[in-house]
């Protein structure tokens, strides 16, 4: 089987519903199928085009053309960010995993996608409901961290609630290395990882996670298509 693990995809719609209740949300400006998301103020944060990244119906073709089996449905970068504040950041995460449960729902061959959900990492105890809902309502198969936040990197302590309720899904862990804020400032996913992976052996057993945590590249998205 081969699996593009760095497939991002970014469900437009998911933007409509969030900027019209949070005025200081990013928002989506469609023109047939040219789709841009950008900031309240219209400054540009991405042109969506191809349609494929946004429509996975569209995005069968490039599948097959690509010779991949399975795509990972990565989550964007630049709108989903730690930086927004918390009710928004929650909202965003609620609204992406809904849009994504739904397009995988309601595509035509929903086998060859693995949806991977996205939580609002500074709330903790909101990520831990919502990565649970993700997985066990929604059918979402794996999360997506962007690197650390505020003083707090991805070993710090108050994120231990979130890896356990991870461990408990036995869901994998994809990070992202490149992610940065608003402002082009570099947000590390990497910081604190050896101080993450201690408290990861001590919550469950190395052989249980090591196949369960890495950066986009590696096998912990194989060992989530592989169920």
């Amino acid at each position: 089987m081969y699996i593009d693990c760095d497939s991002h995809y970014f469900p437009v719609k998911f933007l409509e519903g969030v900027s019209a209740k949070y005025p200081h949300s990013p928002r989506v400006v469609k023109n047939g199928d040219d789709v841009r998301s950008v900031l309240p103020d219209g400054t540009l944060i991405k042109n969506q085009a191809p349609k494929g990244r946004w429509h996975l119906d569209t995005r069968d073709q490039h599948v097959d053309w690509e010779g991949f089996d399975v795509h990972v449905l990565i989550p964007e970068n630049r709108e989903l960010l730690y930086t927004w504040d918390r009710d928004l950041g929650g909202e965003l995460a609620r609204a992406y995993n809904d849009a994504v449960a739904q397009d995988l729902k309601e595509c035509a061959h929903p086998e060859k996608y693995i949806g991977v959900a996205w939580v609002y990492l500074p709330d903790v105890e909101e990520s831990c409901r919502e990565i649970d809902r993700a997985v066990k309502t929604l059918g979402l198969r794996a999360v997506k961290f962007m690197g650390g936040f505020e003083n707090a990197n991805l070993g710090a302590e108050k994120l231990w609630p979130l890896y356990d309720k991870i461990c408990q899904l036995d869901i994998p862990v994809l990070v992202h290395d490149t992610a940065s804020d608003r402002d082009g400032h570099p947000n590390p996913a990497l910081v604190g990882i050896e101080q993450l992976f201690r408290k990861l052996i001590i919550m469950r057993s190395l052989s249980c996670w090591r196949s369960r945590f890495a950066t986009w590249s590696t096998s912990a998205v194989l060992s989530c298509a592989a169920r």
